[in-house]
């Protein structure tokens, strides 16, 4: 575990034990579990300088729970090709990572409610999970997150599943010319670009990228001309799967 006063740190030995310097007066020591993220405090008294004193300091477990989600609870007119990310307060174990772990839901105009199947990855920080649906969203719709396989790197779980719903934004047919749109491969800074001569969209429309490859490399956004065109770019490699996703003006 790592021992924390003010700014200063030590790092406890096999045993447990630790040697952490303090001024004269009262201190107050928080140890942290770096593989658990679970914390236990304390507090001391010097009266002078040199003195030795023994603190025992008690780690307490910290509940697994859920932090965060993107989109939020309750979020409405999200894009349809959004990826979810789930926050958790501890390192997820990447174990977890099955089927049962998230379910994801999607209920239209016929109020029936369809299974969304993905891919999951733990994202760089170790607390974040990202669900890439398979296909894209469907457009004016309730979908409906459960979570609940999930457990941190001591195989604790939630509490209880945790329920979240988002509505996804309704969108009119928008004019999309594929022939007029060309892609091409990575150039030296490892960016795919993707354009579209005049007349590929509509006139104003917001064109994104996606690479669903590599979900963590986010979106790239650029509104098309007057005349239909853009030009957009995404980190990516030969062989990664980007998506073209066209908003209409007003959307």
């Amino acid at each position: 575990a790592v021992v924390d006063f003010s700014g200063l740190t030590s790092l406890s030995a096999s045993d447990g034990g630790y040697v952490l310097p303090a001024p004269v007066g009262t201190v107050n020591l928080k140890a942290v579990d770096i593989l658990t993220a679970d914390t236990g405090t304390t507090s001391a008294t010097l009266s002078q300088s040199g003195q030795v004193v023994s603190r025992d300091i008690t780690i307490t477990p910290a509940p697994f729970t859920v932090v965060s989600t993107s989109p939020a609870a309750n979020a409405s007119n999200v894009v349809i090709g959004a990826t979810v990310y789930v926050t958790f307060s501890k390192l997820v174990d990447p174990a977890s990572l099955g089927d049962a772990a998230v379910q994801v839901s999607a209920t239209g105009a016929s109020s029936q409610a369809e299974s969304i199947s993905g891919a999951m990855n733990v994202v760089s920080d170790g607390k974040t999970v990202a669900f890439l649906p398979g296909t894209l969203l469907p457009e004016d719709a309730t979908i409906s997150v459960t979570i609940s396989g999930f457990t941190d790197r001591m195989h604790n779980g939630l509490a209880a599943p945790v329920t979240f719903s988002f509505t996804t934004v309704a969108m009119p047919p928008a004019g999309l010319d594929t022939g007029l749109i060309r892609a091409y491969l990575p150039d030296s800074n490892d960016m795919i670009t993707v354009s579209g001569g005049p007349g590929a969209v509509e006139g104003g429309a917001v064109v994104y990228l996606v690479n669903a490859t590599h979900y963590d490399y986010g979106t790239a956004t650029v509104t098309a001309g007057t005349d239909g065109s853009f030009t957009v770019s995404i980190k990516g490699a030969v062989g990664d799967r980007i998506e073209l996703h066209v908003l209409v003006p007003g959307q």
